[in-house]
């Protein structure tokens, strides 16, 4: 059995092979927020993904709507 150091508070353990992280409470907090900060950004950023897809839609509507009011304008005979 080897001894090891915590990377973090230099607490010393026996343990087969190389080193760990214990984890103080202060450390599960911050990572614990900062899980919950990235659930709540990617679930803004697949909000923002799917009203950029609608506006997408959207415009792609309107925009051939217009070809085609240009279409018969220019060309009134074959409407």
């Amino acid at each position: 059995m080897y001894k090891a150091s915590c990377q973090c508070c230099s607490v010393s353990i026996g343990i087969i092979v190389g080193s760990y992280n214990c984890y103080a409470p202060g450390q599960i907090k911050l990572l614990e927020n900062e899980n919950e900060l990235l659930e709540k950004n990617e679930n803004n950023l697949k909000e923002s993904m799917e009203a950029l897809l609608q506006s997408r839609e959207a415009f792609i509507k309107h925009y051939e709507a217009g070809l085609y009011l240009f279409f018969a304008m220019d060309h009134p005979d074959e409407g």
